[in-house]
């Protein structure tokens, strides 16, 4: 019969084995610890890009409704001084255009000036100033199909005009560029312009 060998275990043995173990489970501990930091961490990190993502969204849609709303108001603005300056330089731009063409006119006979006849009173003197200079026939006639601002000059076989409304478009034309490219209409100067 063969003779069974039993291991001698020491105190001192256990105790290493004791702390070997308790070193092994602190290993484990702690990297089991820093495996929950890292996805804790990975998860605040995808939290707050998702956050930030939807927060950038956010900012840029709300800067494009403010970068329209102040084309907008530019355009308004714009539309409401041009108003004023126009009626105010409408008798300066008749004389200007009657300058151009009565000259040429001298022995045409005839010319008449049609304008709305809301701004026939505020044209009068500038008219009767162009008549007096012209010396030919010069008459007035109020004419309600033209828009208040335009100006129409006839003579036997032509005819000069100037329309506001295509003023404004070139006006127009010429600031869009400069504010939000999705502007293409106003809906205020339209409603205004009438067209």
């Amino acid at each position: 019969m063969a003779a069974t060998v039993v291991p001698q275990i020491t105190a001192a043995d256990l105790e290493r084995a004791r702390a070997e173990g308790h070193e092994a489970g602190l290993r484990a501990a702690r990297a089991e610890l820093e495996a929950g930091h890292a996805r804790a961490g990975q998860a605040a990190i995808c939290l707050a890009a998702e956050a930030l993502g939807r927060a950038e969204s956010e900012i840029a849609a709300r800067a494009q409704t403010l970068a329209d709303a102040l084309a907008r108001s530019m355009l308004a603005l714009w539309h409401t001084l041009l108003e004023d300056a126009r009626g105010q330089a409408a008798p300066a731009l008749l004389q200007n255009l009657l300058a151009v063409v009565l000259p040429p006119l001298r022995r045409v006979p005839d010319i008449t000036i049609s304008v709305h006849p809301f701004t026939l009173d505020s044209l009068s003197a500038a008219i009767t100033e162009a008549a007096r200079a012209y010396g030919g026939a010069v008459s007035v006639a109020p004419d309600g199909t033209l828009a208040p601002g335009d100006i129409r000059i006839d003579w036997p076989g032509g005819q000069a005009r100037h329309e506001e409304a295509e003023f404004k478009q070139r006006v127009r034309a010429a600031l869009l560029p400069l504010l939000d490219s999705g502007l293409a209409q106003h809906p205020d100067m339209d409603a205004k312009d009438g067209g």
